[in-house]
């Protein structure tokens, strides 16, 4: 499983601590270590939020106006909060986009849209569920570019898990590297799987085949892509999320794997990146353990998500989705679930690392 956290055997025992606070769990050939990031620093304290007891509250934003003249280039995030935060994901968009005073608002209120967010401007970073602190580091030379005059958006989903009022904090940092250092811009992907019907207590999987090189090139073609970072998402039921090539010689082969939720910071940088010009895209499958005597669905509070964050090398982006799922018999104990996966292209600009709609897909 991939944690956020340095690993190492003291008398005979594995013992895994995280790293302090500017610093990051570096993966080496012999042993893991803590490194600090490196970079430029930009840090912003968010405003506090006050939640009632057992509160949950989905939909409150977030905004940073940076007031930058001049592009950045983002090689690293790091996110720390106190704990009120179940899953937040940062976005970014030019600050004439959702007008109005930093600081935490209503997002229906200025209507704000993550698809929107990401056409206008584009993705940042994704908090791992209910993790205090996590890390989005890619490898050396490789960053997202913010445009000057940009404004950092964070979806939150908040969640008191205490019988008391809890006042929940959130402070994000930026690391950024000068253009010169940028070898390769970034683009980013999602893949969801949104018609959930979780089976009462049973083990289940949902699956999703996203042909993307054919979305792209509007039939066959290659897929000039090269993977590095993914990040998934679920909640308490999830017991599995895997992610595999779809299509071509490498068919099946295994890109990333974690098990059961455990409201640690994972998601993983792939250094060096892994190509994908032979294949069609990626499969993807979320299981679940749901012991309750009921279905579970797509949403907050006791329901599930399945979704997944991605940063490629890429003329493009795209946001692929299962909407429609049907039954697929049982295999091993574990019945499955799966449907057509639709594909949204979107135009990259990878010199300036811009988004537009593209013709076609989903």
């Amino acid at each position: 499983m991939e944690i956020q956290q340095v690993c190492a055997v003291e008398d005979e025992k594995e013992r895994c601590v995280p790293c302090d606070p500017g610093e990051y769990a570096a993966r080496g050939a012999d042993a893991d270590s803590c490194v600090a990031i490196p970079g430029d620093v930009q840090r912003h304290e968010f405003d506090d939020f006050e939640l009632a007891a057992a509160e949950e509250i989905d939909g409150l934003c977030q905004s940073w106006t940076l007031g930058n003249e001049t592009e950045i280039w983002v090689n690293a995030v790091e996110l720390r909060t106190n704990g009120g935060y179940h899953h937040s994901n940062w976005l970014f968009a030019p600050d004439t986009e959702y007008a109005g005073p930093d600081g935490a608002w209503k997002c229906k209120e200025r209507g704000y849209s993550e698809l929107q967010a990401a056409v206008a401007g584009g993705v940042l970073f994704a908090q791992s569920t209910q993790a205090k602190r996590q890390v989005q580091k890619f490898p050396e030379g490789v960053a997202v570019r913010l445009p000057p005059h940009a404004r950092i958006i964070g979806g939150t989903h908040l969640l008191n898990t205490s019988d008391e009022p809890f006042n929940t904090t959130v402070e994000l940092s930026i690391h950024t590297l000068p253009e010169s250092d940028v070898q390769v811009p970034l683009a980013p992907f999602r893949l969801s799987y949104l018609d959930l019907t979780i089976p009462p207590q049973s083990v289940s999987a949902f699956s999703g085949e996203c042909d993307v090189a054919t979305a792209i090139n509007k039939g066959p073609g290659p897929l000039d892509m090269d993977l590095y970072y993914v990040m998934p998402h679920y909640h308490s039921l999830g017991n599995a999320f895997r992610l595999e090539v779809f299509g071509g010689p490498d068919d099946g082969k295994k890109l990333f794997e974690i098990g059961a939720f455990d409201g640690e910071a994972h998601g993983a940088p792939f250094d060096p990146p892994i190509s994908m010009a032979e294949a069609k895209g990626f499969r993807f499958t979320c299981g679940f353990e749901n012991p309750r005597n009921v279905e579970v669905g797509w949403g907050i509070g006791d329901q599930e998500m399945c979704v997944m964050l991605g940063f490629t090398r890429a003329d493009w982006a795209f946001d692929a989705s299962v909407l429609a799922g049907d039954a697929a018999g049982t295999k091993d104990g574990v019945r499955q679930f799966t449907g057509a996966c639709g594909v949204l292209p979107l135009e990259f600009e990878r010199g300036k690392g811009e988004l537009s709609p593209m013709p076609g897909g989903r």
